[in-house]
């Protein structure tokens, strides 16, 4: 009520202002209020802002009201508009030399390009507002871009380092007493040392950030509740497990997140089926489904299926098993294709959005002094220089994105399908042999479950090397998505192309593996085609894929 209060004073105080600067600051204020609430409401406010700004030559609440409709743009996932408005509001702040809107305007372009995946340039931006932040001696600032440099240093796999960066932010938010950012850390670090393999560690990390959360904070605690769970099941404490899980679902619940929600109701679902409690996985794995199909969470909806169709294999329904098991399949493929696509959609916004810097920067200036002017066209052409070569690069960038798998470095699913099509059609028409082969790691999602999605990337690149060892300079080896490869044998038999195969799965088979990870080991199971006779290029991938099935069913780790 008090919040609604102050919205209305704000409004009411602006009906009858005339100054333009305190217009411009009253329309601020209210774009920041909205922005929890309406954010095209406050998106509105903040363009009205601007040329409040403009029209009284009120360079700093300009800058302001481009920080404001960044945001807006950021919330409504106008990534390419938020970029271009962060970089306006930094140039302003430059400008003016004000430290705190410059740390922000970093901070602001660090977390969309985050957004956007670009995790290189994230980076840049966060190291570059902690130095400003450090400069001025703002402890506060510190701890937060040190946490946010954490969170990239995990999502490119850097475990260890995001550890640090998490141990350096926890140190300064207690020396500040910021409750918030401690259990914020505390929850990162406890998943870092999860995933590490460190249980013990991350219990106890996990269990003081549940001690700092406050009780209404249900998406916190649900998520700090389910990752405990997990380092509970890798303790084999199965009943506690359970029960957190539960808890973890509940609060999910209280704090209407369908995302956590879908995560806990698959995590109890994992766990009944390890526990050999089918009826009940199976009841908590299809709710997980339909509400991943719901709120539209491909990735979910394809390890929902998977979890359902071992659930069905144990239970001895080998056509429903078979069945979700095609449906997670297709699923990961589309998330793969998808995944691919906006890399390359984002590559481009970045790209134009810095075309657009230029060109505003330009404009801004071009009343300038006569000498001044000279300077910066000469400035303007070596920029034009750079970015043609920045162009150049980021063409040829664009093209291997759109041939090639980011993990492995393989070609990816849409240059092996325009290349299967010319090989299936020139080989029917020259009556020359072509084999296909699909081969996928055995009980991978064990493999990542029980070692670290870390190690599952590493034991993916690893088959991907082994398998261009083996092959011919001529064959094509391809990711087909998840851990599945594809083969494409080119002027080879059926028996020329087994003999490849099995050969590829020994050399997979005796890998020395464990020293990778204790304890690791890594088979493939293959299936393989060489029915020329079949309708289409497709035709011959789903028989593969069948006899891939196939060899599942059979015990794995073999080629049919």
């Amino acid at each position: 009520m008090g919040e609604d209060s102050d919205l209305f004073g704000l409004e009411a105080q602006l009906e009858v202002a005339t100054d333009p600067v305190v217009r411009t600051e009253l329309l601020i204020r209210l774009a920041s209020a909205w922005s929890a609430r309406d954010v095209p409401r406050a998106l509105e406010l903040a363009q009205q802002a601007i040329a409040e700004a403009r029209a009284a030559g009120y360079t700093s609440g300009e800058a302001s009201a481009y920080f404001e409709l960044a945001w807006a743009h950021h919330n409504l996932g106008n990534q390419a508009q938020a970029l271009d408005n962060f970089q306006k509001a930094l140039l302003l702040y430059q400008e003016l030399r004000d430290p705190k809107g410059t740390a922000d305007s970093l901070r602001g372009l660090g977390i969309v390009h985050d957004s956007l995946g670009n995790y290189e340039k994230a980076m840049e931006y966060f190291v570059e507002n902690y130095r400003l932040h450090q400069s001025q001696g703002d402890l506060s600032g510190q701890a937060s871009t040190l946490n946010s440099i954490g969170i990239i240093c995990s999502k490119n796999g850097q475990l260890e380092e995001g550890l640090a960066y998490y141990r350096q932010s926890c140190a300064l938010a207690r020396q500040l007493g910021e409750r918030r950012l401690i259990y914020m850390t505390l929850s990162n670090m406890g998943i870092a040392l999860k995933n590490l393999g460190r249980f013990d560690e991350a219990e106890a990390v996990l269990r003081e950030a549940l001690e700092q959360i406050g009780a209404l904070e249900h998406l916190s605690r649900g998520s700090v509740l389910n990752n405990l769970a997990l380092v509970y099941e890798h303790q084999g404490r199965a009943e506690e497990a359970e029960r957190l899980h539960w808890q973890s679902l509940e609060h999910f619940r209280l704090g209407k997140q369908a995302t956590g929600e879908v995560e806990a109701r698959l995590c109890l679902g994992r766990l009944y089926l390890r526990l050999g409690r089918l009826e009940e996985a199976l009841i908590l794995l299809q709710e997980a489904l339909a509400l991943a199909q719901h709120t539209a969470q491909k990735p979910k909806q394809s390890e929902a299926q998977q979890a359902l169709a071992e659930v069905y294999k144990q239970r001895g329904s080998l056509a429903q098993a078979l069945e979700h098991l095609e449906a997670a399949q297709r699923l990961e493929r589309q998330v793969f294709n998808e995944n691919t696509d906006r890399r390359l959609k984002n590559l481009q916004i970045s790209f134009q959005v810095e075309q657009v810097r230029r060109e505003a920067e330009l404009e801004r200036r071009k009343n300038a002094e006569l000498a001044q002017a000279y300077a910066e066209l000469k400035e303007l052409h070596e920029a034009l220089r750079e970015a043609d070569r920045q162009k150049t690069l980021l063409l040829q960038e664009l093209e291997r994105l759109s041939l090639e798998d980011a993990l492995t470095g393989l070609y990816n699913r849409r240059y092996l399908d325009g290349r299967l099509a010319e090989e299936f059609h020139r080989a029917r028409r020259y009556q020359h042999p072509l084999s296909l082969a699909i081969a996928d790691v055995d009980d991978f999602k064990q493999i990542n479950d029980r070692f670290s999605h870390a190690v599952g990337d590493v034991v993916l690149r690893t088959v991907a090397r082994l398998l261009r060892q083996a092959c011919r300079e001529t064959d094509l080896v391809a990711r087909y998505g998840g851990e599945e490869f594809v083969l494409l044998f080119l002027e080879a038999s059926q028996e020329q192309a087994r003999n490849v195969c099995e050969k590829i799965r020994l050399i997979v088979a005796e890998y020395p593996w464990h020293t990778l990870h204790p304890g690791l080991r890594v088979t493939l199971s293959i299936g393989l085609s060489s029915d020329l006779s079949l309708e289409s290029p497709a035709h011959l991938l789903a028989e593969a894929d069948r006899n891939l099935y196939q060899a599942k069913r059979l015990g794995k780790n073999r080629v049919v």
